[in-house]
């Protein structure tokens, strides 16, 4: 995962109340995760990306890699989303 977040990096004055909790993050797409299997990591990808962008991101890259091909290392789907503003 990599995350934007809305206030950028300046300005948090060191202080974790400005700034996303990265643990509540992980253990939320941890159990989205875990709730029911998927067919396609693409739809895991994209569920993800929601899951993150309603813990207020401002932006997220969900990347997930897969071992399944046997001539291949790896199957990567990556899906970036970003909030969207109505006004």
């Amino acid at each position: 995962l990599v995350l934007e977040t809305e206030r950028g990096l300046r300005n948090l004055g060191d202080d974790l109340s400005q700034t996303i909790d990265y643990y509540a993050v992980t253990e939320a797409v941890k159990k989205l995760a875990s709730e029911r299997p998927r067919k396609l990591i693409e739809t895991l990808a994209d569920e993800i990306a929601d899951l993150v962008l309603s813990h207020g991101a401002q932006a997220v890259r969900v990347e997930i890699e897969k071992a399944i091909l046997i001539n291949c290392e790896a199957v990567v789907v990556r899906v970036e989303k970003r909030q969207k503003f109505l006004g």
